[in-house]
């Protein structure tokens, strides 16, 4: 997770399964998770469910413009095929790396990954950019559900990432917060991108 040489706010969020970090430092918000996410599945069938996740998966020098973190975070990726923001342990032991734009062979994570700007040309799309808020003027979360799209692979749905929503961008910025049932999210762009489609909330409490 890039960071840069200027004032940062940061928030910490974890609980005995993983963890969490959004730091912004001007108009780039950086965003990691690191551990155990929620599997669709008992401890038997699914006895290490792993997610470790960025902003990208380089370690040389950026900067904030750079294509491969302009608009990625964990729960997205703008890179270039072979760069992957987060990777899933399987349960057969084996990684798989998480990407936006490769449709064929790698782990998703729904539903920006089947928004329409992620998918111009595939069925079933659409414009995450026209959710909008409810008729009481709450915002709906939505659970991040990573699943796999590997060709040579039976298809699975692994689970969902803890405390991590898709929120519409309506009537929202990056730095809000979101309250809904009593918990407090706060409303984190995926690096400069600040589209209404690529919003994620991090559940704080």
């Amino acid at each position: 997770m890039p960071v840069f040489n200027s004032a940062i706010s940061y928030w910490f969020v974890a609980n005995g399964r993983r963890f969490i970090v959004v730091a912004k430092s001007s108009a780039y918000w950086g965003a990691l998770y690191a551990g155990f996410f929620l599997p669709y599945g008992t401890p038997s069938q699914y006895p290490y469910p792993l997610f470790i996740g960025a902003n990208t998966s380089r370690g040389d020098n950026y900067q904030s413009s750079d294509l491969d973190i302009a608009g990625s975070a964990f729960w997205r990726n703008d890179g270039e095929y072979g760069s992957y923001s987060a990777a899933i342990l399987q349960p057969s032991g084996g990684w798989v790396g998480t990407n936006r734009f490769d449709t064929s062979y790698t782990g998703r994570a729904w539903p920006w990954a089947m928004s329409q700007e992620t998918r111009r040309n595939s069925v079933g799309r659409y414009d995450m950019g026209n959710l909008t808020q409810l008729p009481n003027g709450a915002s709906p979360l939505l659970p991040a559900i990573l699943y796999d799209c590997g060709t040579s692979r039976p298809f699975n749905v692994w689970g969902e990432l803890q405390g991590v929503f898709a929120v519409p961008g309506f009537g929202v910025a990056a730095g809000d917060t979101v309250t809904v049932a009593g918990k407090v999210h706060l409303v984190v762009q995926a690096a400069t991108s600040t589209n209404a489609a690529r919003f994620a909330a991090i559940q704080l409490n």
